[in-house]
């Protein structure tokens, strides 16, 4: 696989984030290495859309790569994708993705996206929005994909939308070795929490952890109050 035969990707809104950020990113990948070594095929969902996944996931794309591994993200969100709407940008009109993988229009070189200047990042993206995924998803050409992947770098984050919402997720999960559940701070009640935490062990993937998305900064400068508007907490999900 030799990037000069691979269509390129531009992220269109910039990753670039303030300290407190990068090191909560950083913390993140350590934890990964540490408490998931095995989870190298990573679903990242939440019980609601609007709780920040993508944002997780392309971030979590990035710190990856700048450390040096080979990671390639999949969009499967078919029905909204805030990676397609917020952050891609193709010097082609459409840009091919999933969906036109697994409906046969495309092939697998045809929607596997290198990243402008981020070397070792790759993107799948969504492509066309479908009405129901489902179809698609249990498509013999996902598991060829998912396999295709596993075998070709070193992680792979897979985007999904929200389990709590519709089943796409739950086809994904057998794929997949871990899951990071994405929970937006002041937005989501514990028993809200708790049920898509079983909805996910339920499917057969691990939860590795959570991610407190959005949490407001405790100290209270004005530049913390500006600019720290996000702060993300990585744990290993209770055994209670």
């Amino acid at each position: 696989m030799r990037n000069v035969d691979l269509p390129t990707l531009i992220i269109g809104k910039s990753l670039e984030l303030p300290y407190e950020l990068k090191e909560a990113f950083n913390s993140l990948k350590i934890n990964l290495n540490f408490t998931a070594e095995d989870a190298k095929v990573i679903m990242i969902t939440s019980s609601l859309a609007g709780e920040g996944k993508s944002f997780i996931s392309m971030h979590l794309m990035k710190v990856l790569a700048e450390s040096g591994k080979r990671v390639c993200l999949i969009d499967t969100d078919m029905r909204r994708s805030a990676i397609l709407s917020d952050y891609l940008i193709s010097s082609d009109k459409n840009i091919m993705g999933l969906s036109h993988y697994l409906s046969g229009q495309s092939s697998f070189g045809d929607v596997l996206y290198r990243v402008e200047n981020m070397e070792r990042a790759y993107i799948i993206s969504c492509g066309a929005y479908v009405v129901d995924p489902t179809i698609l998803l249990e498509n013999n050409r996902f598991k060829v994909l998912m396999e295709n992947v596993k075998n070709n770098f070193d992680y792979v984050i897979v985007d999904c939308a929200p389990i709590g919402l519709v089943a796409d997720a739950k086809i994904v999960s057998k794929y997949c070795n871990g899951a990071l559940m994405v929970i937006k701070s002041g937005q989501i009640n514990r028993n809200l929490a708790k049920n898509t935490a079983r909805q996910i062990e339920e499917s057969g993937c691990r939860l590795i952890g959570y991610i407190l998305n959005r949490r407001k900064s405790q100290k209270g400068s004005y530049y913390e109050k500006k600019y720290y508007r996000y702060n993300h907490y990585y744990g290993a999900p209770s055994k209670k």
